[in-house]
């Protein structure tokens, strides 16, 4: 059996990410860890510890995570079982980072389509009116 990547992303990610994976690459699998988009940041431990237990026999896992994924310092960041990657927003995964920032500069509140689709959840958090 040929060497085997886990790619671990957030929920939020997931559709993406598929699509990408679904052009051919067979020898990846995905797998997703929970999203923290409005919460504080998860412990580095946490969101590895939860692609490790959904990513079966991969020989390799990579964790790509966002403004979600907190830790004190990189010494984390590769080991031997793991490879982190860390982007500034999540959106820079999907746009142009310099598209990215033209819209952010100019006022405009930016959304993965996975965050997009959890609007009404999101809107019912504490401290936020659904009218």
């Amino acid at each position: 059996m040929a060497d085997v990547l886990c790619l671990a992303v957030c929920d939020n990610l997931r559709p993406e990410v598929a699509a990408v994976l679904a052009e051919g690459f067979e020898d990846v699998v995905l797998v997703t860890f929970p999203g923290h988009c409005d919460d504080p940041p998860a412990p580095l431990e946490f969101l590895l510890e939860a692609a490790r237990r959904r990513a079966g026999d991969c020989d390799w896992l990579h964790l790509i995570c966002g403004p979600c994924c907190a830790w004190a310092d990189d010494s984390d960041v590769e080991r031997r079982e793991h490879r982190v990657h860390r982007v500034e927003r999540c959106s820079d995964l999907l746009v142009d980072r310099q598209m990215v920032a033209g819209y952010l500069e100019g006022g405009a509140c930016l959304l993965t389509p996975g965050c997009l689709a959890q609007w009404r959840e999101r809107l019912a958090a504490p401290g936020l009116a659904v009218e």
